[in-house]
């Protein structure tokens, strides 16, 4: 989705659509919960783990940020909600499996990055990146709290913490946050969407929709309240930790 927004190549950002809504049309439970695996559209029996809802969850805020979509937001915050109630270890990190997964001698609690981004790591991203576009204190409480815990990895085993020094460079420097406002199909807001997503700030945040009317301000997306258009054109707000500069129109001025 971010390749797609960033080399201004739609066929990548359809084909990242079509995964996000495979991912909700097939493993998507109506409760909310992910199942691992599906073939053929038909979905199998074992559960999502924790790297598959933080993986997911991450995917799809990427997908809202590239379209503006706002139910891909939505679907993303119901993942987040399931991680929140159902994997924590109650000491500030998460384990593996859910709490009404098959019964293990040990519950499975692994933090390192392998061929894939650990869950715990994963998990630490996705809460940045929800508390960037929310303001919602709970998000960066979780996630001061998993980083934490996971303060000695990068010492013991450097190789394998990559996701997790990556998270914790975002919570020192952020949240860093874009909002960009204008009309759907515009092709300025579309510029700006793009320059925000080639900034290099570490875990930057794009939310993107139409202007909120006075009767849809309170449920926008919180990054998105109060955000207008300058003399009718798309503009974007670069924030940092939710104190903005003053909007700009052109893509060269978002930095």
């Amino acid at each position: 989705a971010e390749a797609g927004v960033i080399l201004a190549e739609p066929r990548y950002l359809e084909a990242a659509t079509a995964a996000g809504q495979l991912l909700v049309d097939v493993h998507l439970m109506e409760d909310n919960k992910l199942r691992r695996a599906s073939r053929g559209g038909a979905v199998g029996e074992p559960a999502g783990v924790l790297e598959d809802y933080a993986c997911a969850a991450d995917g799809l805020l990427a997908l809202y940020g590239a379209t503006g979509e706002r139910h891909w937001f939505d679907r993303a915050t119901a993942l987040v909600s399931q991680m929140l109630t159902r994997f924590p270890d109650g000491r500030g990190g998460f384990y593996d499996t859910a709490d009404d997964a098959e019964t293990l001698l040990k519950r499975p609690q692994d933090p390192a990055d392998n061929a894939s981004p650990s869950g715990q790591g994963m998990t630490a991203t996705v809460l940045l990146s929800m508390f960037g576009l929310t303001g919602t204190n709970s998000y960066h409480e979780a996630a001061v709290a998993l980083l934490e815990q996971l303060s000695g990895l990068a010492e013991r085993a450097a190789r394998f913490a990559g996701l997790t020094l990556s998270a914790r460079e975002a919570l020192l420097d952020g949240p860093r946050q874009v909002a960009v406002v204008g009309s759907d199909g515009d092709q300025g807001r579309r510029e700006l969407v793009q320059a925000a997503y080639r900034l290099s700030h570490p875990g930057v945040v794009v939310a993107q929709g139409a202007e909120p009317t006075d009767t849809e301000g309170d449920d926008a997306v919180p990054l998105l309240r109060h955000r207008t258009m300058v003399n009718g054109q798309a503009a974007a707000y670069v924030c940092h930790h939710f104190v903005c500069d003053l909007p700009v129109t052109a893509p060269a001025d978002v930095r």
